[in-house]
């Protein structure tokens, strides 16, 4: 039985970003769910990347630690924060070693922030923010959404999805990263070649950064890529071929397993 895909959004995203994705992923018999950030449309506007880290955990938890099931999870974009800190202690082989079924086969990083102990979005971002990001008290918004985030979306599309854009609770660029998951368990990142909200070129330094990473006396990290020549948002782009690649790591993470 293939394993369940669970997606995390970016910010300002909602989980219906990824329903022509779920589909295309029906079609190739994996079974699937969304999360929603509590920090996404939050009103008053003071969620924190804890409360979304929270949120992801009890998912997972009931996926694995009740439905004892096998997990893919994916994170887009601000989701790859809070997927590096929510898959700590739920790696398959981890909780295979104290004798419990269920776990994460392989974490995915969809044109996402891969960050280190320690460091923020803020810090991810080069300590400045992005021209098209914009604040009024604890609120934080996106602009020039068209170009930046669905530049190769169609137009209709890109209409529906402007009309589901919430505010980001502004606390959640500032919380840390506590958990590296590449040290416990295979990693995939689906770089997007044409992301014009982080481009190709900071997309490489951040896997660079995971791969070079280090700890004496550990295994050097299992970091799986694949591109798409996308926006930042394949998912609405092109759907189909996101499915395909999701599918390629984690055939590629259990061919590995059975060698």
């Amino acid at each position: 039985m293939n394993p369940t895909i669970l997606l995390a959004p970016g910010a300002w995203h909602s989980s219906t970003c990824f329903r022509q994705l779920q589909l295309h992923l029906d079609a190739l018999n994996y079974p699937n769910e969304t999360v929603d950030h509590p920090s996404i449309g939050a009103e008053p506007p003071t969620k924190s990347l804890d409360d979304d880290v929270h949120n992801l955990r009890r998912a997972l938890s009931r996926l694995i630690d009740e439905e004892e099931k096998s997990v893919v999870l994916l994170g887009h974009s601000y989701g790859g924060v809070v997927i590096s800190n929510a898959s700590e202690g739920f790696g398959l082989a981890q909780r295979q070693q104290q004798g419990k079924q269920g776990g994460i086969e392989v974490v995915v990083y969809l044109a996402a922030f891969v960050l280190g102990k320690g460091t923020s979005l803020f810090d991810g971002l080069g300590r400045k923010w992005a021209w098209w990001m914009s604040f009024e008290g604890e609120y934080c918004y996106s602009s020039n959404e068209r170009q930046i985030f669905y530049h190769d979306v169609p137009s209709d599309q890109q209409d529906e999805a402007l009309a589901q854009l919430k505010h980001t609770s502004a606390a959640v660029f500032h919380g840390k990263v506590v958990h590296e998951p590449w040290r416990y368990m295979p990693v995939a990142y689906l770089y997007c070649d044409g992301d014009q909200a982080l481009p190709f070129a900071v997309q490489e330094k951040l896997v660079e950064s995971m791969v070079g990473s280090s700890v004496e006396h550990a295994p050097a990290p299992l970091v799986l890529t694949d591109h798409l020549s996308a926006s930042h948002s394949p998912f609405l782009s092109m759907p189909d071929q996101t499915a395909e690649s999701i599918r390629r790591v984690v055939g590629e993470v259990q061919g590995r397993k059975l060698n």
